[in-house]
């Protein structure tokens, strides 16, 4: 999927933080937590072992929801360190 031409919900912002789509730029940001089993007992997926699996699954749901105009998932970050 390319990424720079597909529908993605719009970012919101707090004074303090933001919300916005997922970008294959941010997988190894994704991966820093979801790499950790302390994390995933909390969520519906095991931990992923590489950033390569956290890019393959963020085309495949995450922008896959997006090419469908469905607004989930969400990133959120502090306003002040977007990246």
């Amino acid at each position: 999927m390319n990424n720079k031409t597909l529908w993605q919900p719009p970012i919101l912002n707090t004074s303090r933080l933001r919300l916005r789509p997922i970008t294959l730029e941010g997988a190894p940001a994704i991966y820093t937590y979801a790499c950790k089993p302390q994390v995933a007992q909390y969520v519906q997926w095991k931990p992923h072992i590489s950033i390569e699996e956290t890019k393959q699954i963020s085309n495949d749901i995450f922008l896959a929801n997006y090419h469908n105009h469905i607004y989930d998932p969400w990133g959120i970050c502090l306003r002040a360190h977007p990246d």
